[in-house]
């Protein structure tokens, strides 16, 4: 077919050939070719790409990873683990989340992406609040994945001053391991009561002893100054000097005493052998 176009615009001249039948046929015949691939490319990208046949993401929530694989297969669908979290509302190793969300179209052999809900909760450390105020207190906590507990207030003249945390009525120190998501409880300073209370005599106590006589007196334990090499142990230490001092006139419930710490001394007539070798 080409050489006769070659030879008929050879012979009759190519501005006189695209006015002649034989050129329009040709090009009609052209373009046929043309739109019959097309025709045939597009009905292979719509088997291809299973062009209008869809499903919807299931709701496999709650469901283990056997259920999900069976429920999966039979969609001709496939699924992926991607990532674990801790939920105390459905069973340990079942589906927690699925992407596409539930109820998305999805076509077929499309990868479900799931998240496992944990066995267990991820343990997560502690942050230290003492000392910072009510608000930022929960902030912080909240940003750890845990949750306020119960508030008790306390008179202390650092009113909304977080005195203490803890969890489940133990004391809880900066570092402690806890489940993501547990509830920790806050002591709050309540600001002084217009109650007085007599300030007890702390010096010679143990710096345990000196806390339980402070809390039965309604006070808080202030500063606290320890002596060069003092004991970390608060059996073994003793306080030498407080502020205020017990000869101090009756001051507000809620009010903090500073104590000065040092070692306890042992008593040389103790650790001496008696005449008899003991």
């Amino acid at each position: 077919m080409y050489l006769c176009v070659v030879q008929t615009i050879g012979k009759m001249g190519f501005i006189k050939f695209l006015t002649t039948k034989t050129f329009f046929k040709h090009l009609g015949i052209a373009a046929a070719i043309v739109l019959i691939v097309m025709l045939v490319t597009f009905q292979w990208l719509k088997v291809y790409t299973r062009h209008g046949a869809y499903f919807f993401v299931p709701n496999i929530k709650g469901y283990n990873l056997a259920q999900v694989d069976r429920i999966v297969g039979e969609m001709h669908l496939r699924y992926e683990v991607i990532d674990s979290v801790y939920r105390a509302d459905i069973p340990p190793l079942s589906v927690a989340e699925v992407y596409p969300a539930i109820g998305s179209k999805i076509k077929k052999e499309r990868t479900l992406y799931i998240i496992l809900n944990a066995d267990s909760p991820e343990m997560v450390s502690v942050p230290d609040v003492t000392n910072t105020s009510v608000r930022q207190a929960i902030a912080v906590l909240q940003a750890r994945g845990f949750v306020l507990g119960d508030t008790v207030l306390v008179p202390s003249e650092y009113k909304n001053l977080v005195l203490a945390q803890s969890y489940n009525g133990r004391s809880l120190s900066a570092g402690s391991k806890l489940p993501r998501g547990a509830s920790v409880d806050l002591l709050v300073a309540n600001g002084l009561s217009s109650t007085l209370t007599a300030v007890p005599e702390l010096t010679g106590k143990t710096m345990t002893e000196a806390r339980i006589l402070l809390m039965q007196c309604g006070l808080n334990v202030g500063s606290v100054i320890r002596s060069e090499g003092c004991a970390v142990n608060p059996d073994s230490v003793v306080v030498f000097k407080q502020e205020p001092s017990a000869a101090s006139p009756e001051v507000n419930v809620g009010r903090s005493v500073s104590l000065w710490l040092k070692n306890i001394e042992l008593n040389s007539e103790n650790n001496t052998e008696n005449e008899f070798g003991f």
